[in-house]
């Protein structure tokens, strides 16, 4: 039941998306301060293990996975939602750069997301421009401190959500690329998926 509401409600996001106006993005200093992160004490080894280890929780194998320099991964995933009303299908996009600097790691995320609606005889593009969001960013940075040991705190999708639902701009409140309603979201502490596997009990 989860994974259908899910279902529905990304669908409905994407049409809605297409007849309204795009909120304002965020001014480039803003994007470049939440998609930039300092990891002291780390080597680039550690770094890419733990980014790799991020998206695999958040949807194992679905994510393809390259190196386009020993600075540089580039992650792939495909996506395709069926419901009664449309069928969406789509790409999200995953640069995440780590450069050595002064015995820690500089470290950048850009996302980048295309999708198609096929309600009709036509597709009509459905790009999502607010992948490139605080939520994004800030949850990744906060699950990469988790599977370093530096933190405590894994956010669930859950509490990305309940973070940012005051927050109306999307190119803020997104979680997609993390928490989209096609993906398991594996929860660390527990092993347990909280969106494919409960659909399948």
């Amino acid at each position: 039941m989860r994974t259908a509401a899910i279902v529905l409600l990304t669908v409905a996001l994407f049409v809605g998306g297409c007849a309204s106006k795009p909120p304002p993005p965020l001014p480039w200093q803003a994007l470049k301060e939440a998609s930039s992160h300092r990891f002291e004490d780390l080597t680039q080894e550690q770094f890419f293990a733990a980014a790799e280890q991020v998206l695999m929780l958040a949807d194992g194998d679905d994510f393809e996975i390259r190196y386009l320099s020993e600075n540089e991964l580039y992650a792939t995933r495909e996506y395709f939602i069926f419901a009664l009303i449309a069928a969406v299908n789509g790409t999200h996009w995953w640069k995440i750069g780590a450069t050595p600097r002064d015995g820690g790691i500089d470290a950048t995320i850009l996302i980048k997301g295309k999708g198609q609606i096929h309600s009709g005889s036509t597709p009509q593009d459905a790009g999502n421009p607010y992948v490139h969001s605080v939520a994004n960013y800030t949850a990744f940075w906060e699950r990469m401190d988790f599977i370093l040991g530096r933190s405590s705190y894994w956010p669930t999708c859950d509490d990305i959500a309940a973070k940012w639902e005051a927050e109306e701009n999307r190119y803020i409140s997104s979680s997609s690329a993390l928490c989209h309603g096609t993906m398991k979201d594996t929860d660390p502490r527990t092993g347990e998926a909280t969106i494919e596997e409960q659909a399948e009990e």
